[in-house]
């Protein structure tokens, strides 16, 4: 996977510096230090976003950002506004329509998650140096106090539960909490809304069925349980079947947002790998090489997942 490896620390190098280009830099403007998102609208989500793939290449030996000073200030200035705009509970606001909101702070946590895992496993190692600990230190009081703020509860999507169900989990472990664990594990009571055939009960093939995988697969990793996991393999499968003439995914099942839409598959892509090597999955790990052809063939950024190959080694060798 070497290949996928350099177009992802490309793409993601220039993810950096358009991030760069428009992070709020006006020290009078209330959300100094944060990101306009397409629509202009500034919030804690899309600087989580953007501040990330930054983390990833100041960390990252093989990126022309790696130890950029500008990029480590803009890190640190970006983590000033995150910090600034998350609620003393630990919840984030989607500012257009969601206020204290936990699936919206899953979501949030979720993406810096790997970051503080990569960062954590390099603090036990004794191989990180001071300027990735100041790093992994602000990073992990986000994601802890978000984690504490998932307790409050409160959804109103399907897939909102798994969200929040798995981030309760994986937190219990990371920071040894019995409380997280007693709440996920309620939300888990429920069953999941997954048929036999693989699909999820909001039908999205563009969006939220790798949500649901991203969590079950995260539930498998924190309890060791690998029933999870079968959901997500359950739905893989089925996704084989939902590919478009054109590459696209088949979207006029869904019953949100993407219904209908056009949608590359190229946010499945680490979930075709790593349970393709996993279970050794030959039509997945071919899928997984089929997407990334079509993100040559049609000239798409590829996902952003640089930090998994940082994170997990043997993905780039495999």
């Amino acid at each position: 996977m070497e290949a996928h490896y350099q177009k992802m620390l490309k793409d993601t190098e220039n993810r950096v510096l358009k991030a760069l280009q428009v992070q709020v830099m006006d020290k009078n403007n209330v959300r100094y230090g944060g990101f306009p998102d397409a629509t202009g609208i500034i919030h804690a989500k899309i600087a989580i976003y953007k501040v990330a793939p930054m983390i990833a290449c100041f960390c990252n030996p093989d990126s022309e950002y790696y130890r950029n000073e500008l990029v480590r200030d803009r890190i640190h200035l970006g983590l000033d506004y995150i910090t600034s705009v998350q609620h003393d509970n630990g919840l984030f606001d989607y500012v257009t329509c969601n206020f204290n909101s936990a699936p919206d702070t899953a979501f949030c946590i979720k993406k810096f998650l790997p970051f503080y895992e990569f960062l954590r496993i390099k603090k036990e190692k004794n191989d990180i140096d001071p300027e990735e600990e100041k790093i992994l230190t602000r990073v992990e009081g986000i994601v802890k106090k978000g984690c504490r703020g998932l307790l409050e509860g409160g959804f109103h999507t399907p897939n909102h539960r798994w969200a929040i169900a798995s981030l309760l989990m994986k937190g219990s472990v990371l920071f040894e909490d019995e409380e997280m664990k007693k709440a996920a594990q309620a939300y888990l009571n429920e069953g999941i809304d997954c048929t036999e055939d693989g699909e999820f009960s909001e039908k999205s093939a563009g969006n939220y069925n790798r949500i649901n995988n991203d969590a079950m697969i995260m539930l498998t990793e924190a309890t060791g349980d690998a029933v999870y996991e079968e959901y997500a393999l359950r739905n893989l499968t089925m996704m084989l079947t939902y590919m478009e003439p054109d590459d696209s995914i088949f979207t006029a099942n869904s019953t949100r947002f993407d219904k209908d839409h056009l949608v590359f598959p190229k946010d499945y892509y680490l979930e075709y790998l790593r349970m393709g090597i996993k279970y050794k999955r030959e039509d997945f790990l071919g899928m997984a090489n089929r997407i990334f052809e079509i993100v040559e063939e049609k000239h798409i950024t590829s996902p952003d997942f640089l930090i998994f190959f940082m994170r997990y080694p043997t993905l780039r060798t495999y």
